[in-house]
């Protein structure tokens, strides 16, 4: 399986630089020079010696007085109690006189000879030992002299030596040990890795063979989590859009099936000669055009969800568009005995002027006003409000004193084939498109819309466009 594959992949990886880092390191330690035990004490010494020569070549320089020469020296070999004015420094100078084990520090002329020296009192005088010269380092005093400083150890590593086949014993058993813990470390990375992953190829497995799966676990803050919780949002995107179009598919057949029955009933009744022909042609005359305008929203929708809606924009004057319009809707709301008032056009509206599709835009202001009328009662009223709101947009409503809204259903008033009785039929409740219409129109005016209840009662509908 691939997630197998992705965990050996990785599982290899790791491992690999686990090893060839071990490996590295085993080959730098192998690299490294050993220095025998005897030449690592004449080091060391040396180093000690350089620290004080140049307070000798000073002191030679000022006062050549052997005696004081010979004090100095014995200073350096010397492993006083600190006072308090000078502990850190001689705290230090002990701590390195006692690591080395400097036992004799001494000063010597080009000949050899033991001009003043220091030594630890427990420690008896021995020769020069025959490489004295390289081991020496030289002092030039002001009067031209050439001085050798020579400091002796007592540090024994002559068997340092051996210890070389246990060193790189342990280095090898360290470097295996490092490479084990690697290798569990690894191990879990990998299964930290792999397990979300698993787990979300077995939920993409089941969304695509059952069209759903469980929400996957998610915690922590890391890529894997905003992984799952990406695929979290997209299964719950892709179950509401299958409700959806489940649904969807349902209402197109309620709203097929209707008319197709009334006009098959009057088709058998025409048949068996129970209805006369203007009858029966009326009536079926009438469902098609229900039908035709059904199948026109359907395409206008579906060109508004894929942006290919044609708006045949131009420069509107609001008032006199409004006025315009507001003669054929007083004509229906009459009808139904419905007081129908235009607010806000007794301001200085000169300058109110939108950029749009007249035709669409109407249709926008039908819509909201058929759905005014068919939830307002009779006596009741409808109120069309135009204001401007700044600089930038005109804001149109249309309030009714119908019932309201549901205060949980108004976030679905825009859905398509939604209605607030779901009993209601088409003559008495539409099709249930006329919202969803008006929202992606407006919307693809670069507007926006929406709808509340109003406190005394009743809805209000606004759309908002941009002016110019």
């Amino acid at each position: 399986m691939r997630g197998n594959q992705i965990r050996g992949q990785l599982t290899r990886s790791y491992l690999l630089v686990i090893v060839v880092t071990v490996a590295i390191i085993l080959l730098l330690f192998q690299l490294i020079p050993f220095t025998p035990g005897d030449r690592l004490a004449a080091r060391l010494a040396l180093a000690y010696g350089q620290q004080l020569a140049p307070l000798i070549q000073d002191h030679l320089n000022d006062n050549p007085n052997r005696e004081e020469t010979r004090k100095l020296l014995q200073a350096a070999v010397s492993q006083p109690e600190p006072s308090p004015n000078e502990r850190q420094a001689l705290i230090l100078q002990r701590t390195i006189l006692a690591a080395l084990q400097i036992e004799r520090v001494m000063l010597l002329s080009a000949d050899g000879e033991v001009l003043a020296e220091g030594i630890v009192t427990d420690v008896d005088p021995a020769g020069l030992p025959a490489d004295w010269e390289d081991r020496a380092i030289q002092l030039e005093t002001a009067d031209g002299a050439s001085n050798f400083l020579l400091v002796q150890t007592g540090l024994d590593l002559s068997q340092a030596g051996a210890l070389q086949p246990a060193f790189w014993r342990f280095t090898a058993g360290a470097g295996l040990f490092a490479a084990l813990i690697g290798a569990g470390l690894s191990w879990y990375l990998v299964q930290q890795i792999t397990t979300p992953l698993t787990q979300l190829r077995n939920a993409a497995v089941k969304m695509t063979e059952e069209g759903k799966a469980e929400p996957l676990e998610v915690e922590g803050e890391n890529e894997l989590a905003d992984l799952a919780r990406a695929f979290n949002r997209m299964t719950t995107t892709i179950e509401q859009q299958q409700t959806q179009r489940r649904q969807f598919v349902a209402d197109i057949a309620h709203e097929l099936r209707t008319p197709l029955t009334i006009m098959q009933v009057n088709l058998e009744g025409l048949q068996d000669g129970m209805q006369s022909v203007d009858s029966a042609g009326r009536v079926i005359s009438q469902e098609i055009q229900a039908l035709t305008r059904l199948i026109d929203d359907l395409r206008l929708l579906s060109l508004a969800d894929v942006e290919a809606l044609t708006l045949n924009q131009t420069l509107l004057e609001v008032k006199p568009w409004l006025l315009e319009l507001l003669s054929g809707w007083q004509v229906k709301a009459a009808q139904k005995e419905i007081d129908l008032r235009i607010l806000g056009l007794e301001k200085p509206t000169d300058s109110w002027k939108i950029w749009g599709d007249p035709e669409r835009l109407q249709q926008v202001l039908s819509n909201l006003m058929e759905n005014a009328l068919q939830h307002t009662p009779s006596d009741g009223t409808i109120e069309i409000e135009v204001d401007q709101r700044g600089d930038q947009e005109l804001v149109i409503s249309v309030t009714d004193t119908g019932p309201g809204i549901p205060a949980e259903m108004i976030d679905r008033v825009f859905e398509r084939f939604f209605r607030l009785d779901r009993s209601r039929s088409r003559q008495t409740g539409g099709s249930g498109l006329g919202l969803a219409i008006v929202q992606r129109l407006v919307t693809a005016h670069g507007g926006r819309v929406t709808a509340a209840n109003q406190p005394a009662g009743g809805a209000r509908f606004s759309v908002v466009l941009p002016s110019r």
